[in-house]
């Protein structure tokens, strides 16, 4: 099987956007979700939930849209993403108590300890203090991302499709 390049990825997210096979709704409402799953504090778990839901909603999501927009979280983006939702969620749960990462035991997090599960321990029993704040932002900043990709990609299908209206009822 051939590699596939990124030039090749975004055309193949270009076509699949602006192909009429679904209607504007659904296109749009497919990039939305990837949006949300790209936030999703679910790290590596990512490309199984859009599957999943490409798999549940076969002829209403585009399999293409969701995954390209699932990936708009990659190795680039994950840290300031993640940290971005952090300190949404630290704001709005604990304003008078931030959280120090200086104190965060950097040198657990290998692969090994991942397998073994000294990883995860620590995530749980020393790091909990940090769990529903990330959750938190992150689900809000999933929810602000996902329903302004929403409307940004419907506004800009039918446009292109020279509806020149625009209505939530699609």
């Amino acid at each position: 099987m051939k590699k596939k390049t990124w030039k090749k990825v975004l055309k193949d997210i270009k076509s699949a956007l602006f192909s009429e096979h679904l209607s504007p709704h659904y296109r749009a409402l497919s990039a939305a979700i990837g949006m949300f799953i790209a936030f999703s504090p679910f790290l590596g778990f990512h490309n199984i939930i859009a599957i999943s839901i490409a798999i549940v909603f076969n002829r209403k999501i585009d399999k293409i849209l969701i995954m390209g927009f699932t990936w708009v979280n990659n190795p680039w983006t994950t840290v300031p993403m993640y940290l971005a939702g952090f300190r949404l969620g630290e704001t709005l749960c604990c304003p008078n108590n931030p959280f120090d990462f200086s104190k965060i035991n950097w040198h657990i997090f290998t692969v090994s300890n991942f397998l073994n599960g000294r990883a995860f321990g620590y995530l749980i029993h020393d790091l909990k203090s940090i769990m529903f704040p990330f959750f938190l932002g992150c689900t809000i900043l999933g929810l602000v991302a996902s329903i302004a990709t929403y409307f940004v990609i419907l506004i800009i299908l039918k446009r292109r499709e020279g509806d020149g209206t625009v209505s939530v009822n699609c």
